[in-house]
């Protein structure tokens, strides 16, 4: 009566005993070679099924460990990327302000030029008598040796005298830390002398004005002045690079790659160079270009 039944239910067209047929001839051929003789049809399915169950938890199971591995892979290498870029944004810290302090030595360590004064210069410079009431001088200026004031036509020399009056003012207000009297200082000295041997680096220093108080806008508008009115000054490396600073700092990725990379193909060797090439490295690992 039993053999009877299970004949029945199997021909009834059960869904799972179909299955577990198909899968005892593709899935598991090894099921195959079980001895199934003198067994009812019933005792061979559920063999069957406990042969299918157990291959399929051993999947499961080496599945679930591979999925384990891979995650604490990947998590070890988020923790090292994180590690790294943290150590970037240390160094490219450091770098850009060992940067700006060895720019203000050289230019006010380098020697004098007819072309571009530097800042030390200006301490030696002879300072200007303040003319008091009934025409009298407050102070009397250093004589010149009158073969030192033969070479330089006397109508000349005020105005140089000013002029570096102004930019080592300004100057000394930036190296003080006063940021809103330095960008003041400096607009009104390129408002008077937009040509002069000191107005390059009055608009870099600007830039910087605006760079360092957070005014990253400003700060690129000001630096693309050095490189658009200055093309032959000195501080046009510098300016690109503060100019793709600027760009990075307002997330505006693809100006500051560009930036970066014509520092790169113009001014291979410079310092400048070196420091647009960290930066990119930087945005690379952040994911940025």
């Amino acid at each position: 009566m039993r053999p009877a039944m299970a004949q029945d239910r199997f021909r009834a067209g059960s869904p799972l005993a179909w299955t577990l047929v198909a899968a005892l001839f593709f899935a598991a051929p090894a099921a195959l070679a079980l001895d199934t003789r003198g067994m009812t049809l019933d005792q061979r399915l559920s063999r069957l099924e406990r042969v299918l169950d157990n291959q399929n938890l051993a999947e499961l199971v080496m599945g679930l460990e591979r999925l384990q591995q891979e995650v604490a892979s990947l998590r070890g290498e988020v923790e090292v990327q994180g590690h790294l870029i943290k150590g970037l944004k240390k160094q490219q810290k450091e770098l850009y302000l060992d940067l700006d302090q060895r720019l203000q030595q050289l230019e006010m360590a380098a020697s004098a030029s007819a072309e571009q004064p530097q800042e030390t210069e200006f301490a030696d410079l002879p300072q200007v008598a303040l003319p008091v009431e009934g025409g009298t001088a407050a102070s009397e200026p250093p004589m010149a040796d009158e073969g030192a004031m033969a070479s330089v036509p006397e109508s000349a020399q005020p105005p140089v005298l000013d002029e570096a009056g102004a930019y080592q003012r300004a100057f000394d207000l930036l190296k003080s830390g006063d940021y809103v009297a330095a960008r003041q200082a400096f607009q009104d000295f390129l408002a008077s002398y937009p040509q002069g041997p000191y107005a390059d680096n009055a608009q870099y220093w600007l830039g910087e004005v605006f760079y360092v108080s957070g005014q990253f806008q400003q700060a690129a508008d000001e630096f693309a002045k050095v490189i658009e009115r200055y093309p032959e000054s000195p501080k046009v490396p510098d300016a690109l690079l503060k100019l793709g600073f600027s760009h990075y700092e307002l997330q505006q990725w693809t100006q500051a790659r560009d930036v970066l990379q014509r520092v790169l193909s113009q001014y291979p060797s410079s310092t400048a160079a070196r420091l647009a090439e960290r930066r990119l490295q930087q945005m690379k690992l952040e994911g940025h270009i």
